[in-house]
């Protein structure tokens, strides 16, 4: 006598589902490209001096805050593991051949 197991067929399903969604679109998750234009020399000065000008203002505003760039760092001391046994570990069998 066999015995059938309650399991329903999602994963099934869902990979039927992604078959026939990839053949009714196959270039379905290919990105569009973008158009590229050469930056002209006006818009690379103007660009350099925007980055100028932002790292400028985010110094200015870190000074009036008082704000440090990274938080200070506290020194990590590593300590060697000390050596246990297992009856240290686990809390097991230091007592050994005695009735409880």
């Amino acid at each position: 006598m066999g015995y059938v197991l309650p399991i329903t067929p999602y994963q099934s399903i869902q990979y039927a589902n992604i078959q026939r969604a990839s053949l009714s679109e196959p270039y379905g998750q290919i990105m569009a490209v973008e158009i590229v234009r050469k930056q002209t020399r006006s818009e690379k000065s103007r660009e350099r001096t925007m980055d100028r000008i932002f790292e400028e203002t985010e110094r200015e505003t870190e000074r009036e805050q008082g704000v440090l760039p990274f938080p200070p760092m506290k020194p990590v001391l590593i300590k060697k593991p000390e050596e246990k046994t297992i009856a240290e570990i686990t809390g097991k069998g230091y007592i050994v051949s005695t009735y409880a």
